[in-house]
């Protein structure tokens, strides 16, 4: 009988031990399926940082494979030839000097606790600037309508950003084209304010178009890094983003809520 007690307290701490390895096997096993979710999603970065760098190599070996051409050249030509290649060497380096304020911009976006720094924006300047920064291309016809005269509180520089690539992207549509047209409008309604940009281009594939909205559509060689710069700068600013796709061309809306305006 007096081995009751100790039968009954060596089979309790073998309960008690054999509880505890279930319940550290249990916890290991959480703590497993979290380092897999982590490993996953450190694959899934490092992947997005993998395309993204050859994006840029790819994005800028175009410029600077130019501005090198352009250099070699200016002194085999006459001086009306020589002065044209110099002010097409200056755009390129302004395109250039762009792209790279675009992808700080982009990568401050990207940022923990990052703050926009929001301010009232007349809509004209802003046309007045795509105007300006494209006024190279001579064959394009730009068109602009802002009748009411309307005003943004949002962050300036990111949706300058934004209409710029809408427009470089519009340009890529309207290549090659006997007369292509850019239309820029703003408009509003009780609730928001809208501004689109619409090209006379033909959008043969919507798909390239997904990325404007899929956070997971990593940059590819086939957007380039424009279509990433729009989506992510606008969600940045709550800028809502929505394409129309018709006979006559492409346009892409950008709506502003008018909680938003000062």
């Amino acid at each position: 009988m007096m081995y009751e007690p100790i039968c009954l307290t060596i089979l309790l701490i073998a309960i008690i031990a054999f509880s505890c390895i279930i319940r550290q096997i249990i916890i290991l096993k959480k703590k497993n399926k979290i380092l897999l979710l982590l490993n996953d999603e450190l694959y899934k970065e490092n992947k997005a940082k993998m395309q993204l760098f050859k994006i840029l190599c790819h994005d800028l070996r175009g410029p600077v494979s130019s501005l090198i051409q352009l250099q070699q050249v200016a002194g085999l030509v006459d001086k009306k030839t020589n002065d044209k290649l110099k002010k097409k060497a200056i755009h390129k380096t302004e395109k250039l000097l762009y792209f790279m304020e675009d992808l700080l911009l982009w990568g401050k976006g990207q940022m923990v606790n990052f703050t926009t720094q929001s301010e009232t924006i007349c809509i004209d300047s802003l046309f007045k600037y795509a105007e300006k920064h494209f006024s190279d291309d001579e064959e394009i016809t730009f068109s602009f309508h802002n009748p009411e005269k309307l005003m943004l509180f949002t962050d300036h520089d990111f949706v300058k950003t934004i209409l710029r690539n809408l427009t470089a992207n519009a340009l890529a549509f309207t290549k090659n084209l006997p007369n292509p047209l850019i239309t820029f409008k703003a408009w509003s309604d009780e609730y928001s304010v809208y501004i689109s940009v619409f090209n006379n281009g033909e959008a043969k594939n919507f798909n390239r178009f997904n990325t404007l909205y899929h956070e997971n559509d990593y940059v590819n060689s086939r957007s380039g890094l424009g279509l990433h710069l729009i989506r992510d700068l606008a969600q940045i600013i709550d800028c809502k983003l929505s394409t129309n796709f018709t006979e006559e061309g492409t346009t892409i809306k950008l709506t502003f809520e008018k909680q938003q305006l000062n």
